[in-house]
């Protein structure tokens, strides 16, 4: 099953999918082709035989109704010698597809995976490998006003993802949380949980701690979400300690532990969590 690192960063690409042209443009300097438009696109690149091929995100590029550029996107987690394999394939596929130039991008979840994917694919075409464009958390800009941060969301949530648990990473984390009071409700709560669930425990507690007692003026949408997100951490963490004893927790009470937002009721259900002979009786008299 994909993990939420892997997914996060395609699920702001789905999203917002000129964001993987800015990035070709503004992070790694690719000239790109004059476009007014950019749409995710089929990621699967399957051949006659029975062996599907399938990239994580393909985003093309469109000007007017014509197809110019195809990028195809890959998170790499960790370094896999077979992607070396796939890549080429996946990139000739789009390319027989949509009769339009075509490059690989890789998000990297780590310097050493990109400097890994960095390294060009050779193969049997004298002097034409196959050179990835990859960028790491090094590459990400560091976005910490705000101004720049709402010029584009979802940049700005990914650049928290990067840096939000680096030295200094609280001021990122500030910026990508106010960029999101403009956009819808389902877009607000989506990448707010994205940025959360991208801290370590320490930042979580530095950014709860900034909220509260800190002079920065955080917006009132801000503050109910970080509320939110205390409580729903609180009602996991009940569920968490029945599952870590070895407690079945059956649909209907994990729902109803779920469903509580009273933080005072829920530290009470962590210390009952860790005594109690059953999850049902977790929520008895």
């Amino acid at each position: 099953m994909p993990s939420f690192p892997h997914e996060a960063p395609l699920t702001l690409l789905r999203e917002r999918p000129d964001l993987a042209a800015h990035l070709l443009r503004e992070v790694l300097g690719l000239e790109l082709p004059p476009f007014n438009g950019a749409t995710v696109d089929a990621a699967d690149h399957t051949d006659l035989v029975p062996v599907e091929r399938r990239a994580d995100l393909v985003v093309t590029l469109q000007d007017a109704s014509r197809v110019v550029m195809g990028i195809l996107i890959e998170v790499q987690m960790r370094i896999v010698p077979e992607k070396r394999f796939a890549w080429p394939h996946y990139a000739a596929g789009l390319h027989e597809r949509l009769r339009a130039p075509v490059c690989l991008l890789v998000l990297a979840a780590d310097e050493a995976t990109a400097r890994w994917a960095r390294s060009p694919i050779t193969t049997l075409q004298p002097g034409s490998p196959f050179a990835p464009l990859v960028i790491g958390p090094a590459n990400i800009p560091a976005i910490r006003a705000a101004h720049e941060a709402r010029r584009l969301p979802e940049l700005a949530v990914l650049s928290a993802m990067a840096h939000g648990n680096a030295p200094g990473g609280l001021d990122v984390v500030r910026a990508a949380i106010d960029a999101l009071a403009p956009l819808d409700r389902e877009r607000q709560l989506l990448y707010f949980d994205i940025v959360l669930r991208g801290l370590n425990e320490a930042s979580r507690q530095a950014l709860e701690h900034d909220m509260q007692t800190h002079g920065y003026e955080w917006s009132d949408w801000a503050k109910e979400q970080q509320a939110i997100g205390r409580v729903e951490g609180r009602a996991e963490g009940v569920l968490a300690i029945l599952l870590a004893r070895g407690l079945s927790v059956p649909p209907h009470v994990r729902e109803r532990v779920l469903a509580i937002r009273d933080v005072a009721t829920l530290d009470r259900l962590v210390h009952r969590a860790l005594c109690v002979s059953s999850a049902e009786e977790l929520l008895g008299d």
